[in-house]
């Protein structure tokens, strides 16, 4: 396996202000310290940071960076990654992957058990990672309804899931009722926007794989979660403790293992590092 190289951006521990300044970069073999304590940066200084670290990026020829905890918290810094277009490890291809063990840490955290619980999937676009999970969640849940414009391309997954494991999936886009009785509701790629115009249960559980979806319903009293961490007993084996205290451990994992590949592949890397969901982010809390 070839590993994407990529840059680790991480706060000074002591910033210094001559370097603040001038927004000077100090590189140590593929660590990028920037010149600052991560906690308060201008949209100037912000946008001096992004550009600097897009030329050592061509430089070097790496396509992909981590950002450390300190600095994933600094919203201007974030927009102005994400205005650049730089090619950002969040965890968030990960979660992917790790799907199935979310709603099982949903399950375990609310005490419901997956035979009362009703699952609907969100989807626009059936990538062959959602496809897959689907399969996953066919075989354990009772009701899974696929919410999504696009129903004819669901119907012949919907046959095949039928025939395979005796399981019906409901495939529907009733804005008004497909979603008020779900307990758990995956939002594989609906954005904010299309989310919100549909009724939802007013106590459901949402999980954005994608991040960063808010949910505007005055009625919506449930649990809206854009992000997630991991844990591993193995963890220290992998990576520095260095790195896994300024670093998430779902960022790190991710930019090691980070490929095209089968996803039963990717599942098995998953099994063998001994990863697991160690908490969820919802808004203004941790499930």
């Amino acid at each position: 396996m070839i590993k994407i190289k990529s840059f680790y951006i991480q706060e000074a521990d002591k910033p210094n202000i001559i370097k603040e300044l001038f927004c000077f970069l100090n590189i140590e073999n593929n660590k990028i310290i920037l010149p600052t304590n991560g906690k308060y940066i201008t949209e100037k200084e912000a946008q001096k940071l992004v550009l600097k670290i897009i030329k050592k990026m061509k430089k070097n020829n790496t396509k992909y960076i981590v950002l450390s905890k300190n600095l994933k918290n600094n919203q201007m810094l974030l927009n102005k990654i994400r205005e650049y277009n730089v090619n950002l490890f969040d965890g968030h291809w990960l979660w992917n992957y790790m799907i199935y063990e979310t709603v099982e840490y949903v399950e375990k955290k609310t005490n419901k058990k997956m035979e009362e619980i009703e699952l609907a999937l969100m989807i626009n676009t059936p990538t062959k990672e959602i496809i897959e999970n689907i399969k996953i969640f066919a075989k354990e849940f009772k009701v899974i309804k696929i919410i999504t414009p696009n129903i004819k391309i669901f119907n012949k997954l919907e046959e095949k899931i039928y025939n395979d494991f005796g399981i019906m999936i409901h495939v529907t886009n009733n804005m008004k009722k497909s979603l008020v009785k779900s307990d758990i509701i995956v939002n594989f790629d609906f954005t904010k926007n299309e989310i919100n115009k549909y009724n939802l249960f007013e106590n459901a559980i949402i999980i954005n794989i994608k991040g960063d979806v808010k949910i505007d319903k005055k009625r919506f009293n449930g649990i809206n979660i854009n992000d997630y961490e991991i844990k591993s007993k193995r963890a220290e084996e992998i990576f520095s403790i260095e790195d896994l205290k300024k670093f998430y451990l779902k960022d790190l994992f991710e930019a090691e293992i980070y490929r095209k590949d089968f996803f039963e592949n990717i599942k098995k890397d998953i099994t063998k590092g001994g990863f697991e969901i160690k908490e969820l982010y919802r808004v203004n809390g941790i499930l």
